[in-house]
């Protein structure tokens, strides 16, 4: 393996490359874009880092959890002496296996103390990216290129965007960001909610759609 040393210029330019990313610019031409946000997005949700971030940091750090996640917590009494034990507290029929998915449009919330159903909605679309909560607000991608947000407490959609490209992978929550691997060249932030690089999305929470540090030409209008 080579390792080779970064001079302290070349520093300063990632640096400076950086923050104008995380600012959403774009130094072309010496202008700045922007996207319309498509919809009023939740700006009084309280503070910009969502609070599941803190209250559940270290129980499912990603996606299909990880190698600790896939174990038992060390405080708990469960064991290979008492896995046996275990007994449903509740069910909740699906119709299919557990890779069961609203193909039919529709985002369903459960009620965790005993399984009956808190809320459905209907979405004109198939939710294969599975749901993402932030700040009271389940976050959810369909193969429609369009990433909607549902409050959690009704069901109801209170912001959406089209990203151009199928989604089918999870949306991913770091800091006050969004992520979405729409499978095309965007970014956003939830904040202000725009795009700001030019690949996966960004999203800043919660807000309006970024802005674009690469514009593209063949960026879909928001809805």
């Amino acid at each position: 393996m080579i390792v080779r040393r970064t001079s302290r210029r070349t520093m300063i330019r990632i640096a400076a490359a950086a923050a104008l990313a995380t600012h959403g610019l774009t130094a072309r031409g010496g202008t700045t874009h922007a996207q319309e946000s498509p919809m009023a997005t939740p700006n009084a949700l309280g503070s910009a880092i969502p609070p599941e971030l803190t209250a559940y940091a270290n129980d499912w750090p990603a996606p299909q959890g990880n190698l600790a996640a896939h174990l038992a917590a060390s405080a708990s009494p469960l064991s290979a002496a008492t896995i046996d034990r275990l007994e449903a507290a509740w069910r909740f029929p699906l119709t299919a296996s557990s890779g069961y998915g609203a193909a039919t449009g529709e985002m369903v919330a459960l009620r965790v103390s005993d399984g009956s159903l808190r809320w459905n909605t209907a979405v004109p679309a198939f939710l294969a990216a599975g749901a993402t909560v932030a700040n009271d607000v389940v976050f959810s991608g369909g193969l429609d290129g369009i990433v909607r947000g549902f409050a959690t407490a009704t069901g109801d959609k209170i912001w959406s965007y089209q990203t151009g490209a199928g989604l089918n992978a999870p949306l991913a929550i770091a800091g006050d960001m969004l992520l979405v691997p729409a499978g095309g060249p965007l970014i956003s932030r939830l904040e202000t909610a725009p795009a700001l690089w030019n690949e996966p999305l960004a999203f800043r929470l919660p807000g309006e759609m970024g802005l674009p540090a690469t514009p593209r030409a063949e960026a879909p209008p928001l809805p």
